[in-house]
Parts: C-alpha cells; sequence; structure tokens
C-alpha cells in the first residue's frame, strides 16, 4: 500500500494483553517507515508505545465509555483521515473509521494458536510477513536500569546464597488464576533456603497484600517485596535479569516472554495454547483436570482457589531445580 502517512492501531485494555499487541507495532513501523503511527490503548500503554520514535498520539481508552465519548472518539478519528486502521479490539471502527483500509481483528474459527500470533495474522493482507516469531517492544529508561541495578546491590542474600535470581509474580486480575499465598510461601523457602536463590515478589499495588502475606508465613525469609514499586519499565528490567520467573497468567508473564527469561507458568482455568509464556525453555503447569482451560471468570464447579490450587509445591520446586541447573 502506497503513500501511508497515518496509522492508527487499536490496542487492548490490561498490561498483558497490551504487550501481545506490540509485535503488531513494531511490524508496522518497519513496513510503514515513513508513516506516524497513533495508538488507542488502555492506561498500561501509554508508557509503552510512547517511548517509541515512531509513535504519534497515544489515546488512553478508559474501560468503560458513555455513548456520548463513544461518538466523540469516533468523530475525532475520522477527522485524522488516517490511511490504516488496524482494530485488534474486533470492533467495528475499521469499517466506520473512515481510514483507507481498515482491518479488524482475526476473529471466531480462524482465532487460533497464540494471541500474539493472532494479532500479527491481522495486518498479514498488508503483504506484511508474519511468519517470524513476534518482537516485541519494552522500553527501558536509564533511571529504571539504575534502579534495577540497586535493587540488585540491595541485602536480600541468603545465606549460602548461589547468586540465582527468582522472581515470583503471586498476582493475577482474577483469583482463581493465582496460586496460593501458602503455596508461593512454600516455594520462596525452598528456594532460599535449598537452593540458595535471590527472591523478589513482584506486582502491582493491588498485589502488596499478597506479597505480605506470602512473607508473613514465610517468616526469616530474605526475599524482597517489590510489589508497587516498580514501573513497567523497571518490572521489565528485573524480570530480564533474573535466571527463573514463576507466575500466574499475568501481565508479569507476558514481560517475562518479551525479556526471553525462562518461566514457570502456573495455570488454571487459563488456556495456554492462546496466552501461555514464549521464552525458550519455558513451561506451563496445570492441574490434571478434565474441564480445564474452561477460560472462565468463576469455577463453575465450585471450587474456592478454583483448580490452580491443585498444582503441587513439589511439583513447581522440581522444575525450578531442573531449569535453574540444581538436578
Amino acid at each position: 500500500m502506497e503513500n501511508v502517512r497515518k496509522i492508527l492501531l487499536v490496542s487492548l485494555s490490561n498490561l498483558g494483553d497490551i504487550i501481545l499487541t506490540t509485535p503488531v507495532f513494531v511490524m508496522l513501523s518497519e513496513n510503514f517507515p515513513g508513516s506516524r503511527i497513533d495508538v488507542i490503548a488502555g492506561p498500561p500503554g501509554k508508557s509503552i508505545f510512547s517511548a517509541h520514535p515512531r509513535s504519534g498520539r497515544i489515546i488512553v481508552r478508559k474501560r468503560r465509555q458513555t455513548i456520548r465519548e463513544r461518538v466523540e472518539e469516533l468523530i475525532g478519528i475520522r477527522k485524522e483521515k488516517y490511511d490504516i486502521i488496524v482494530d485488534l479490539k474486533n470492533s467495528f471502527l475499521p469499517f466506520i473509521g473512515g481510514a483507507r483500509r481498515g482491518l479488524p481483528s482475526i476473529s471466531g474459527r480462524f482465532r487460533t494458536g497464540h494471541m500474539a500470533d493472532v494479532h500479527l495474522r491481522a495486518i498479514k493482507n498488508l503483504d506484511i510477513d508474519v511468519s517470524a516469531p513476534p518482537r516485541f517492544f519494552i522500553p527501558v529508561s536509564l533511571e529504571e536500569k539504575e534502579f534495577v541495578s540497586g535493587i540488585m546491590k540491595g541485602k536480600n542474600v541468603a545465606e549460602g546464597s548461589t547468586g540465582k535470581i527468582v522472581t515470583i509474580n503471586p498476582g493475577a486480575k482474577s483469583h482463581i488464576k493465582r496460586w496460593s499465598i501458602e503455596q508461593y510461601a512454600g516455594i520462596t523457602d525452598l528456594l532460599e533456603k535449598e537452593l540458595g536463590c535471590r527472591v523478589f515478589i513482584v506486582g502491582g499495588e493491588e498485589d502488596r497484600e499478597i506479597a505480605g502475606g506470602i512473607l508473613a508465613i514465610s517468616r526469616g525469609s530474605s526475599a524482597r517485596d517489590l510489589t508497587g514499586k516498580t514501573s513497567i519499565g523497571a518490572l521489565y528490567e528485573m524480570i530480564s535479569r533474573s535466571d527463573l520467573v514463576i507466575t500466574n497468567d499475568s501481565g508479569p508473564m507476558h514481560l517475562a516472554s518479551a525479556a526471553g527469561t525462562p518461566t514457570i507458568a502456573l495455570f488454571g482455568p487459563s488456556n495456554e495454547k492462546k496466552y501461555g509464556p514464549l521464552a525458550p525453555g519455558s513451561v506451563v503447569l496445570a492441574p490434571e483436570v478434565d474441564c480445564r482451560p474452561c477460560e472462565k471468570a468463576l469455577c463453575p464447579k465450585g471450587f474456592g482457589d478454583g483448580c490452580i490450587s491443585r498444582v503441587s509445591i513439589s511439583r513447581v520446586f522440581n522444575e525450578a531445580k531442573r531449569m535453574l541447573g540444581r538436578i
């Protein structure tokens, strides 16, 4: 497509979903080098996309818009006269946004495979080769690198430490996607006492109570609680410098994919074929139940903690030992 000056990419809302759309931004920027790329995304997308040299306007969309807000947004989009609109939210915007070329997301029975690849297939009709593995974009500033360097020099070094760094992420939006506090406390103890690892607990502000619970159970633990203390860039840098990440299905898991850090991903109702870790050497540990992946927000069988709680500490520890070269 010739004379492409302005492109609109409609990304998604949550951090993890946004990360999986960054390969589309990368491919658009490389294949249309003379264009400006505007982005509509949820709040976490602002710090990610705005740092790219090819980005234009970053429009932060609220999760719930009034009819008036939707109409005003559409009017603004039509005034821009975009050459291409790529919509990864699978809405009607590509058809009513006034662009020369509108590309909706892949939907229905064609929405198969990992979501990073599904998103890339949305731009295949622009004669873009999307057969290569997805390449992510997560910006990290010098200040964020220095912040992480300071953390790494900290004092959370258990006696007999091997220097191996393990980052654990115990949070997730849905409670049935979370391995329990007691289980994370158990794996933290084993990582420190049996393997001599340095353990960092990460997550958002909303995960502070979970991290506090882990440390309350793991009395005497040297694990450092970083929940609510890292920007997206700093968290990415922290994960990049880790030897292993242990995490639920969540945004930090996708940051580990972008960083290429080996990951133990704990999955319950989620479908790992769509959302699993992409870093080389990563594994998914899930309960052996016939009803998963159900992809539901609540367990229809009424399990208090969901089926993910059936993944044992010993199973996770054995994988960690193998991945850290201790078997």
